[in-house]
C-alpha cells in the first residue's frame, strides 16, 4: 500500500449504534477515500459494508461504475477486511518513514489523515497536509537527507512545526496514548506573540527530547 493517495480508496470502521435490545455499540465497515482540497482533507464514505463486511462481484461493479476515477486495490482491502489489525510494526519504524508514510500507516488502522490530525489536535492550519505535500515532493527527501542527516531532522531544522506534528503522530498510531496526551496537556495556547514563542520552545524541548530517546533506543 506504499501508493495511497488521497484518491485511494481504504476500509475505516465505524461504532454503529447496536440494534434494538442490545447494548453498546457494533463495529461496522465502509469503504472510504479521503479528498483534499482548498479546504483541508475530509473524508467521502463510498460504500457501507456492515460488520461482516465482503468484497463480492457486485461491490465491485458497483464501485467501478459510481466512481470510475477512484483507486480501488482489491487485494488489498480483502486483506484488511480479513485482518483487521495494523499491518506494519511502528514502533519499528524510523521517524522519517512516519513523515512519509503516516497517511498509509492511517489508513491501515482505519483512520484518515483528517481523524489523525483531530486526535493529536493539529489545527486550524492543515499541518499534515503541508508536510506531507513537502516531503514527497520529487527531489526533496534526497536533499533534505543531505542537507540534515534525515528528513525529520530536517524538519525539525527549519519547519519545527511540521517535525511536532510527526511526532504526535507517531505516538498515536504506535499506541503511546499517555506520553500523547501529556504532551497536549503541557502544548501552550494563546494567540499572542508570547504564546507564540512559548510554543516553540514547547516544540523544541519535546523534539530534541523525542530525538534524544529514538537515538538511545537504536544504540
Amino acid at each position: 500500500m506504499s501508493n495511497v493517495g488521497p484518491e485511494s480508496a481504504y476500509i475505516k470502521w465505524v461504532a454503529e449504534a447496536a440494534p434494538v435490545g442490545r447494548d453498546g455499540s457494533l463495529w461496522v465497515a465502509w469503504l472510504v477515500r479521503d479528498i483534499v482540497d482548498d479546504l483541508g482533507t475530509r473524508t467521502q464514505f463510498l460504500a457501507y459494508l456492515g460488520g461482516r463486511p465482503r468484497v463480492t462481484t457486485d461491490l465491485q461493479f458497483e464501485i467501478s461504475e459510481l466512481y470510475p476515477h477512484v483507486e480501488v486495490d482489491w487485494d488489498s482491502i480483502k486483506q484488511s477486511l480479513e485482518s483487521r489489525r495494523p499491518q506494519t510494526d511502528v514502533n519499528g519504524l524510523s521517524d522519517d518513514e512516519i513523515a512519509m508514510r503516516f497517511r498509509e500507516l492511517a489508513h491501515e488502522q482505519g483512520m484518515s489523515v483528517q481523524d489523525i490530525a483531530s486526535r493529536v489536535h493539529i489545527e486550524p492550519r492543515n499541518i499534515l497536509q503541508e508536510t506531507e505535500t513537502l516531503v514527497r515532493t520529487a527531489g526533496n527527501r534526497e536533499r533534505f537527507e543531505r542537507t540534515s542527516g534525515s528528513v525529520f531532522a530536517y524538519l525539525a531544522e527549519n519547519h519545527p512545526e511540521y517535525a511536532y506534528g510527526v511526532m504526535k503522530v507517531r505516538l498515536l498510531l504506535q499506541g503511546d496514548h499517555e506520553t500523547l496526551e501529556r504532551l497536549l496537556a503541557d502544548e501552550p495556547s494563546g494567540f499572542s506573540v508570547d504564546s507564540a514563542r512559548r510554543r516553540r520552545r514547547h516544540w523544541s524541548t519535546a523534539l530534541i527530547t523525542h530525538m534524544d530517546a529514538m537515538r538511545d533506543s537504536a544504540d
